[in-house]
């Protein structure tokens, strides 16, 4: 009798944990629940982004992608052997230090380098992958999200049509192409796809029933948040947003469940992420460090966190109406001085004021409004404050912007849904949305066509912002590379007369261009003289340095010792992408003089036989700024 109950009882459990890990059976239905829908958003998606940036994948390569792929050897994968994997992943992109600076994004990079080398269409095909898929698990976000048992009942009938809705704006929108087709924000928008798989497998984890795939669900968003911190240190900001989430949008706790959590927050969050950053300082003075780089801007700490709100304000206006005018690779933005200087100051810090206040006040009665407004500052945060990094570029809206159209949607849908069906009010919603979107397709497949090349690119800026130091600099490098030397002179020219807006040093990189022309056309005084003053505005211009030995050398009026001198500064300055020709150009001096020390410099192996081969001098090409 008792073997008959004890039969009975190992059967009904078999059976209730069989029920309770129904996903062991059909893993995707863990991952993403039934909805006819969903296939039909991947596939629309997938299909209007193709189309959009159709035009966008044979655009060359710019700026940053030369110091960070096509001149940073380090990711040049020749196998895959875990060596080559780990240095391409680990390695600095200015040192030969083991650093970990983005190496899931680096790492894809190294790979796409492998299999494809500089064709640019394997890297352009993989951008656009990535952001397919950002997208698509922001549609699955919103969707969960409106099916929280919280909105379950007020929205969750209209849940598909403003996940999918919300998702386009975002996705089609042409204030994205800098994280897509800009080839090196993969790095962005490979941050942005993780951050994003978080916040999915978060909100899924809390529609699903059962803790064992609660458990796999939240592992799952911890793995993505790790993977979206190796690949840009945006995600640093996660845990805050998941936060904020959980309170906002999952659950409406009490005022002492706030005090509560925001403790238990503090702990498992703030506290680590304090003393980690004590730790970097303590060993390494790494935040001193980062704050030296303000020595070489243009702006102080204080002007960068006045100028910031205007910035702010303007990706926000960029978002609202982003017609190709009004968007620019390089924004040309004054500086603030004071409060009011310019006078916009003062009024963007008081309306970004204005609005975190109200979306804190609203956050009870409009949670996701006051959710969605809250997230895009928190992860301005990082980018928009202290920071001593540029002032403005589009690309660091990327995941900021992720939820900007969704409270709009809402508000959309909701409101015309009073209206009966085929009622005009509907009708003429439907046709504003359906023109809103085509007219954001258009304008990013045009904007696409600026990237085509730097000519266009550059010159783009400068039809905007006539006097941009980096347009006029980058435009003269694209025709002396291409032997148009007069046009290269004037643009060269036109940027040692435009305001410096980037770095104090940047009237060197003009000086240096000069130089390597004049060095080019045998004009070896007027390259002497440009080539001395770049060094005295900064000494440690590899390229310079580089450039005037080989010049000393080529004129005879110098020992080998000063060139050599000069060649071991160039080295000693690199910064990744200028080590090749002055590494061969040492050797071959060396060799001259009846010298071999290769190991000076922590040159390693690969390196000293990249150099073998040098036997002439080589001055390096323009700078790129």
């Amino acid at each position: 009798m008792w073997l008959f109950v004890e039969s009975i009882i190992r059967e009904r459990l078999f059976t209730y944990s069989l029920k309770k890990m129904s996903f062991v059976k059909n893993p995707s239905r863990l991952l993403v629940s039934h909805n006819p829908g969903h296939s039909f958003a991947f596939l629309l998606s997938l299909l209007l982004l193709i189309i959009t940036y159709s035009n966008s994948f044979h655009a060359s390569w710019h700026l940053d992608d030369e110091s960070n792929i096509t001149g940073n050897h380090r990711i040049h994968l020749k196998d895959l052997s875990w060596s080559s994997i780990k240095e391409a992943s680990l390695s600095s992109p200015s040192t030969s230090s083991v650093s970990f600076f983005r190496p899931l994004s680096r790492l894809s990079l190294a790979l796409n380098y492998y299999y494809g080398g500089e064709e640019v269409f394997g890297y352009h095909v993989v951008n656009l992958f990535i952001h397919i898929l950002a997208s698509w698990f922001l549609y699955l976000f919103i969707f969960n999200t409106l099916n929280l048992p919280r909105f379950k009942n007020e929205h969750g009938s209209h849940s598909f049509v403003i996940a999918l809705l919300s998702m386009l704006f975002w996705a089609i929108h042409p204030i994205q192409i800098q994280a897509v087709t800009y080839i090196v924000q993969r790095m962005t928008s490979m941050a942005g796809l993780f951050y994003i798989m978080a916040m999915y497998f978060f909100v899924r984890s809390r529609t699903v029933s059962g803790r064992p795939a609660r458990i796999i669900l939240l592992s799952l968003c911890a793995t993505c948040g790790l993977l979206s911190l190796g690949s840009k240190e945006n995600a640093i900001l996660l845990p805050v947003g998941l936060f904020l989430f959980h309170h906002l949008a999952v659950e409406e706790p009490a005022p002492s469940d706030w005090k509560r959590n925001l403790k238990l927050f503090s702990l498992l969050y703030l506290l680590p992420l304090i003393a980690g950053l004590a730790y970097l300082q303590i060993a390494d003075n790494a935040i001193g460090r980062v704050f030296d780089i303000y020595e070489s801007r243009t702006f102080t700490l204080a002007e960068r966190l006045l100028t910031e709100p205007r910035v702010v304000l303007l990706y926000i206006t960029l978002l609202f109406y982003p017609m190709p005018h009004r968007l620019s690779f390089d924004h040309d933005l004054i500086i603030s001085n004071s409060l009011f200087s310019p006078k916009s100051t003062a009024f963007a810090i008081l309306l970004i004021s204005i609005m975190i206040v109200a979306a804190c006040l609203q956050a009870r009665k409009r949670p996701l409004l006051s959710f969605s407004v809250l997230f895009f500052f928190l992860n301005h945060a990082l980018e928009s404050t202290i920071l001593p990094m540029e002032v403005v570029f589009e690309h660091r809206n990327y995941i900021p912007s992720m939820f900007f159209f969704f409270p709009l949607v809402l508000g959309i849908i909701k409101g015309t849904s009073t209206f009966p069906k085929g009622s005009f009010i509907r009708a003429f919603t439907t046709l504003s949305i359906v023109l809103v979107l085509v007219a954001f397709a258009n304008s990013t497949y045009i904007r696409n066509s600026v990237w085509q090349d730097e000519r266009s690119l550059w010159e783009d800026v400068l039809a905007k912002y006539p006097d941009s130091f980096r347009a006029h600099i980058n435009l003269g490098r694209h025709f002396a590379l291409h032997n148009q030397d007069e046009r290269a002179t004037h643009e060269f020219l036109r940027a040692l007369a435009s305001r410096q807006t980037h770095r104090r040093s940047e009237e060197s990189v003009a000086l240096y261009n000069l130089g390597y022309l004049a060095h080019r056309k045998g004009d070896c005084q007027a390259a002497f003289d440009l080539y001395s003053k770049a060094l005295e505005i900064d000494p440690c211009c590899p390229r310079a340095n580089n450039n005037l030995a080989v010049l000393l050398l080529e004129t005879g009026s110098a020992k080998h010792s000063e060139a050599l001198r000069l060649l071991n500064k160039a080295l000693e300055c690199n910064n990744g992408e200028e080590i090749e020709n002055a590494l061969g150009n040492r050797r071959a001096l060396l060799l001259e003089m009846g010298e071999a020390d290769e190991t000076k410099y922590g040159l390693d192996s690969d390196s000293r036989t990249r150099s073998n081969g040098a036997n002439l001098l080589r001055p390096a090409c323009p700078k790129v700024e």
